[in-house]
């Protein structure tokens, strides 16, 4: 939820966007999902840091699938179509954060480009 509000502008595709990968990657039911993304936005809110958020990543997923994370922050974050340089500077902070490496939060980033249709300005 952080970096779909990060730009200042959480809409309704961000939101949906978190609902999709959240039952899609824990096999959760759409209610659940909501009641979740809710929870998660509230947390949100409340937040001022995202080092406690990171080192609970970093205590309890490995290294290996956190780039799966990042790659669903990517999803988030192209959610609306466009990638926000606030939201930009948001997942390379949070990659920095679980040691996941510039070419692999890359690689995720096009990975998404892809599956999403989109086509960037070089």
């Amino acid at each position: 939820m952080e970096v779909a509000q990060v730009d200042g502008a959480l809409g309704e595709r961000e939101r949906a966007a978190v609902q999709r990968l959240l039952e899609r990657k824990f096999r959760l039911s759409a209610e659940a999902s909501r009641a979740l993304a809710a929870t998660g936005e509230r947390q949100a809110a409340r937040s001022t840091q995202l080092f406690g958020f990171t080192r609970t990543i970093n205590e309890h997923v490995p290294p290996e699938r956190r780039v799966e994370l990042i790659e669903m922050l990517w999803e988030v974050a192209y959610a609306d179509g466009v990638l926000d340089p606030l939201e930009d500077a948001m997942l390379r902070q949070i990659g920095g954060l679980i040691d996941v490496a510039d070419p692999e939060r890359g690689a995720a980033r096009q990975r998404v480009l892809q599956r999403l249709g989109i086509v960037e300005d070089s």
